[in-house]
């Protein structure tokens, strides 16, 4: 079968593609905006009132659930 380059250096250039954006994501995730302690805080309270009302759904379901 005929390839139009080494498959070799074929994976050669797949490895260094994948290496540039590993190394690309990591820089780019330090220079990211941080959060204050406040904001933080904040998310976290409404987390977890949406998990109480999920959670408030999910027994209301399995209360209703079709008894066999």
């Amino acid at each position: 079968m005929f390839f139009p380059i080494d498959p070799t250096v074929a994976m050669l250039v797949v490895f260094g593609y994948v290496i540039f954006f590993v190394i690309r994501g990591i820089f780019s995730s330090s220079n990211s905006p941080k959060v204050s302690h406040e904001e933080f805080m904040e998310m976290y309270r409404q987390m977890k009132e949406d998990r109480k009302e999920i959670n408030r759904y999910s027994k209301w379901l399995y209360d209703h659930r079709p008894k066999e």
